[in-house]
């Protein structure tokens, strides 16, 4: 009995077997190496065959092979650094208290987005100085409004009174006419005169007919010249006097203009924006003191430097921020190599942790040697979106020197060693059918292999997870010596 057991066991592994490796012949059982990839018989070849389960699981991936460009390239250690371009050491424009810490190391924030929260006296010094000159500035303009009414109107009545019209016609002309103090002394100055010019000449007609003294006569005489000269001292006074007093009002609206806009640029200079200075109200009194630290562009937050309660100054770093979806790597170059590398040229960097390349182009080349190394370097811009780069990573980086074309390659992923010989897996006719084909390797970039002899342009080639399809064929070649 346990003998049967033992048969029906080694028949149930031997099944299991064959759903793994299924040797080119329908009548071997045994995994030998079959039937090519031509469907003749080869002993040098086997075909690897997998069920769907185990293909799927093999997650293969499968492209058909043709020409490509194999390139030179000057490998070397490289290093993540920060963009020096997209880092800012974030410091407050005033001296302050913290009141509130908003945002921490590690944390991803929006331009414009508030961090931190200060009360500073200084801040609100300078808003009081901006309430207390914005208002001076309403106020001069009102008295300029005032003025320029007075001075157009004193102006209009000295061109009335240039033509000696009767007092009944300056009062209708002037009926309402908003001109000050200038109007009484005008028109006082004026009727005066009329009198004067009355009284002479009834003493002029009187005389003719020999009916006043010439003692009279003269004193109606100098009394109207006399009237006259103090008419035309008032015209000549309130004519100058309102034109200067517009300039005065006009000069002071123009230093009251000035002072508020010094008050405003102070306030721009704290770091307050155009929106935040127009927001402000002479009614304000709740958060005067307000000073909000924000981020100037979007960002990482990748060091803090303050408390809540802390005094900091305006030299003090609050936060360093980075842009880190644009990073630096340095790629260290000895010196007998400098001269081949120069900005804009290729080059591949190789992560650790990731089996795909990134490009970017050479920046800068160093033009010092690193005391400590005794090697230069160059940088390298590289995208960073996925902040899969972190500084402080270490790298491997290739500068490309030159391309060359070459009518057949492979990734280097795509080839295995079997036996001793070099070998691609190519897909078959049927699904899940792999047949190893020996090749001869050209030059290999690291990244492609150029196939020289063993394959031609547009076989399809397993050119990822190779190696499962290898360990099945040791499996089939195990079997076959036992």
């Amino acid at each position: 009995m346990r003998q049967l057991f033992g048969m029906a066991g080694l028949l149930l592994t031997s099944l299991l077997l064959t759903v793994w490796l299924t040797p080119a012949s329908a009548e071997d059982g045994h995994g030998k190496l079959g039937e090519g990839h031509n469907g003749h018989k080869d002993a040098e070849k086997g075909v690897v065959l997998l069920t769907a389960t185990a293909l799927r699981m093999a997650d293969l991936t499968v492209q058909p092979v043709g020409g490509g460009k194999l390139a030179k390239t000057l490998d070397g250690p490289g290093e993540i650094q920060l963009d020096e371009d997209r880092v800012a050491h974030l410091t407050p424009r005033v001296p302050g208290v913290v009141v509130r810490v908003l945002r921490s190391v590690g944390d991803q924030v929006a331009e414009g987005d508030v961090l931190a929260i200060l009360e500073s006296a200084e801040l609100g010094n300078a808003k009081i100085e901006y309430f207390t000159a914005k208002i001076s500035l309403e106020l001069a303009r009102l008295d300029l409004e005032r003025e320029q009414l007075v001075h157009d109107n004193t102006k209009r009545l000295l061109e009335l009174l240039k033509g000696e019209p009767e007092p009944a016609e300056i009062a209708r002309q002037t009926h309402g006419l908003v001109v000050g103090d200038n109007k009484t002394r005008l028109l006082a100055g004026y009727s005066a005169m009329r009198q004067a010019q009355a009284a002479w000449k009834r003493a002029q007609k009187l005389r003719q007919d020999k009916l006043v003294s010439d003692a009279d006569y003269d004193l109606a005489a100098k009394e109207y010249e006399s009237a006259q000269a103090s008419y035309r001292g008032t015209f000549e006074d309130v004519d100058l006097g309102h034109k200067q007093r517009l300039v005065q009002v006009q000069r002071a609206v123009k230093l009251a203009e000035t002072s508020c806009l010094n008050a405003e640029r102070r306030l721009h200079v704290m770091g307050l924006t155009e929106a935040q200075v127009g927001a402000l109200t002479k009614e304000e009194d709740i958060g005067i003191a307000r000073y909000e630290l924000r981020a100037p562009f979007a960002g990482t937050l990748i060091e803090r430097h303050l408390t809540q309660g802390e005094h900091v100054g305006v030299e003090a770093t609050c936060f360093v921020l980075a842009d880190l979806t644009s990073v630096w790597c340095h790629v260290r170059v000895s010196p007998s190599d400098m001269g081949k590398v120069k900005v804009g040229q290729t080059v591949r960097v190789k992560e650790p942790t990731r089996s795909e390349l990134r490009t970017g182009q050479i920046t800068v080349v160093s033009p010092l040697v690193n005391e400590k190394t005794r090697a230069g370097f160059v940088r390298v811009a590289l995208a960073n979106a996925d902040s899969s780069l972190r500084p402080g990573l270490f790298v491997t980086g290739a500068v490309v020197l030159e391309e060359s074309q070459a009518p057949v390659v492979v990734p280097v992923g795509a080839i295995q060693t079997f036996e001793g010989k070099e070998i691609v897996f190519v897909a078959g006719d049927e699904e899940g059918e792999f047949v190893p084909k020996p090749i001869q390797r050209g030059f290999s970039d690291g990244v492609l292999v150029e196939v020289r002899n063993g394959l031609s342009a547009g076989e399809k080639v397993v050119v990822r997870n190779s190696f499962v399809l290898k360990a099945e064929l040791g499996k089939g070649e195990g079997g076959h010596e036992h």
